[in-house]
């Protein structure tokens, strides 16, 4: 199977061979989906465990390690889509996910792994409609309007706006600020900027340019600060996804 790498403004999913990376944590949410058989996740304890399919959620330190078999890798935007996953999930200080693949109907499983490989545009949708139907309810979206106004301000402008001239925007102090952010949102406000720098940065690599392009392009000071932040959030550095020769797809929503 030929690496895929297909890229949406709030969502981009990796399909093809397995492969290894260092330990890392995510700003969104993860699945990871086996194809060809289990996948295997290794976290804070070293100790790998097989999976399914995978819930990782934003913060969740661990590896991904290579084998034979293929998998997919859905990183899902944190904020925009995180509440419709397993909010209640209790997952063990030392484990690297939760195996959630028994709470999908065997239906669910087949047209994702089938819309997965076909590689099409109706992944998103397809997927975006099974996790809300698996929605916990348990946790729920944003809904002090204060923040939402916050998120859609940083949508609109999302380079040139300062915590303090956020947080004064919202009638409150900055430290009461950033807690509201992260008690509405369950990312901090830091994480959140960085996420979107990097969502943008993905998409301009997406359309091909060079790297340093797309670390300018996505409001990082230069590429070395891009590829920190990279391999911080993915275990591997951006030009060895791109040496990989994956093949790259982008679509807007």
């Amino acid at each position: 199977m030929r690496a895929k790498l297909i890229l949406w403004p709030d969502m981009a999913i990796y399909v093809g061979p397995s492969f290894a990376t260092d330990r890392h944590s995510h700003f969104y949410a993860q699945l990871c989906i086996g194809i060809s058989g289990p996948l295997n996740l290794t976290g804070r304890d070293s100790i790998s465990r097989a999976y399914e399919i995978a819930y990782v959620p934003s913060g969740i330190s661990h590896q991904t390690e290579s084998s034979a078999d293929s998998f997919a890798l859905i990183l899902i935007d944190p904020v925009r889509h995180a509440p419709v996953l397993w909010s209640e999930a209790d997952i063990p200080r030392e484990h690297p996910a939760i195996e959630v693949a028994s709470r999908w109907l065997p239906e669910h499983r087949d047209a994702l792994r089938n819309e997965i490989v076909n590689g099409t545009e109706e992944i998103r949708p397809t997927l975006l409609r099974i996790l809300r139907e698996q929605r916990s309810g348990n946790r729920a979206e944003v809904t002090d309007t204060r923040i939402r106004a916050t998120l859609r301000r940083l949508e609109e402008n999302p380079e040139h706006l300062s915590l303090s001239e956020l947080a004064a925007e919202a009638g409150l102090s900055p430290g009461r600020f950033r807690h509201l952010f992260r008690d509405e949102t369950g990312i901090t406000f830091s994480g959140y900027r960085l996420w979107q720098k990097t969502r943008r940065a993905m998409l301009v690599i997406g359309s091909h340019a060079d790297l340093g392009s797309a670390a300018l392009r996505g409001g990082f000071a230069d590429q070395a600060h891009f590829n920190r932040i990279f391999r911080r959030s993915f275990g591997l550095t951006p030009s060895r996804l791109l040496k990989s020769g994956a093949e790259i797809t982008f679509f807007q929503e």
